[in-house]
């Protein structure tokens, strides 16, 4: 994967999506593939834990633009918990390029709804399901929600998004909840298998990042990890080219690289804006920003 890549937003009402064309030319390999791994664990997930199968794991801190940078693979808008815990128990994310939409949700293996209508509800079918498993409080479930979604402009692609990693608790949060967080990083990422995908604040110090600490704690050598820098707008001014330098693979290499992003804020999505318009606002930064028109768009 190159080093000088950005992940782009797009609406989930458009047929065409810019990752299809990522995955166009080795489609017919990679579908089949997934469907016999989505068919694997399926079968053994009540069987033998001891197995492991290929799995994308999605780490951050909270607040870090993991939701974002979901939304921007899949056009899926997904929970936002503005000043509440947002991924309350592990996601995973099985998406599937189909000619027609599809969306269901399970969790530990019971159907919680079929035939989701349409993009915009999955969200609200999740926090339900999330609040159900946590009694409305900011807490941790193991228990794990599974998305099955089909549509002409997904990629074929399956990831597991953590809880974000807490850095300092709230009035509602508990040393429980951080412990769970941690059991569940060591339980996905101990696993050689797993390709981590590391979601880092560029506004922050990279080098303490929570996501980067982790990963390096399972993947000392970078072999397995992919950095994805989210908040490029928030960048303090002078500090662009240190940042340029982690995104360069200088500073915390890894095999993999990183990607940069600028997707929806909480205050787009209060406003109301669509992922379309969202990813028409990347692409106008990235443009005309002095510091970054070297990324690629």
């Amino acid at each position: 994967m190159s080093t000088r890549n950005r992940i782009s937003t797009s609406s989930a009402s458009k047929i065409e999506h810019p990752s299809l064309a990522l995955t166009e030319s080795y489609d017919e390999e990679i579908a089949p593939l997934l469907t016999t791994i989505d068919q694997i664990r399926n079968r053994i997930a009540d069987i033998d834990t001891t197995i492991d199968l290929p799995a994308i794991v999605v780490i951050g801190e909270q607040s870090s633009g993991k939701s974002s940078v979901l939304e921007a693979l899949s056009s899926i808008p997904l929970p936002r918990g503005g000043q509440h815990m947002t991924t309350k128990c592990p996601l995973e994310l099985r998406m599937r390029r189909s000619t027609t939409w599809h969306a269901s949700l399970e969790c530990s293996g019971r159907l919680i709804r079929d035939n989701i209508p349409n993009a915009q509800d999955i969200g609200q079918y999740i926090n339900n399901e999330q609040n159900r498993l946590t009694n409305h409080r900011d807490q941790i479930s193991k228990q794990v929600l599974l998305l099955n979604v089909q549509a002409p402009w997904l990629p074929n692609l399956t990831l597991i998004d953590l809880p974000g990693i807490i850095q300092v608790t709230s009035k509602q949060q508990d040393s429980t909840s951080v412990n769970m967080i941690e059991e569940l990083i060591q339980e996905y990422l101990d696993k050689p298998s797993t390709i981590i995908l590391a979601i880092i604040q560029a506004c922050n110090d990279i080098e303490t990042s929570a996501a980067i600490k982790y990963a390096k704690m399972f993947d000392p050598d970078g072999e397995r990890t992919i950095g994805v820098l989210t908040k490029i707008d928030l960048v303090d001014r002078g500090a662009e080219q240190k940042l340029l330098e982690v995104f360069d693979n200088k500073r915390i290499p890894l095999k993999h690289g990183y990607l940069m992003v600028k997707c929806r804020t909480q205050e787009d999505i209060d406003n109301n804006i669509e992922l379309s318009e969202a990813l028409r606002k990347e692409e106008h930064f990235f443009s005309k920003s002095s510091k970054f028109q070297s990324v690629p768009i």
